[in-house]
């Protein structure tokens, strides 16, 4: 890849009440294994994020029709505003004025293990 990859992505995290699922807009950078994503501070899930070991369900590309996906294991970290690139941000979702948003990236392994042992 030799731009940013941006997309969909399902985020699976864990709670205090069991996992909960949320389709996050993401942009990853060549050369690492980062997906990075924002959300505002209302959303729950920011809550729970921080250290966490957390599962990406990503599309297969060209199974559409049969909505088939890899899930990859990785880890959360909230990360600071000012440690994430201005072209990262700029292709992540934005909030209306007013609204804090937080920055979260999730590291994928380089050899991630499916979550579960399989696509789902």
């Amino acid at each position: 890849m030799t731009g940013l990859g941006t997309g969909e992505v399902q985020l699976i995290y864990p709670t205090g009440h069991g996992p909960r699922s949320l389709p996050v807009r993401y942009c990853s950078t060549p050369g690492n294994h980062l997906i990075t994503f924002r959300l505002p501070e209302f959303n729950d899930a920011i809550h729970y994020l921080d250290d966490q070991d957390v599962i990406i369900e990503v599309p297969i590309p060209g199974q559409r029709e049969r909505h088939e996906r890899v899930r990859l294991r990785g880890r959360a970290t909230v990360v600071p505003d000012d440690r994430v690139p201005d072209r990262v941000a700029a292709n992540l979702e934005h909030w209306p004025a007013g609204i804090v948003s937080r920055f979260v990236s999730v590291e994928i392994p380089e050899r991630s293990d499916w979550a579960d042992g399989e696509s789902s």
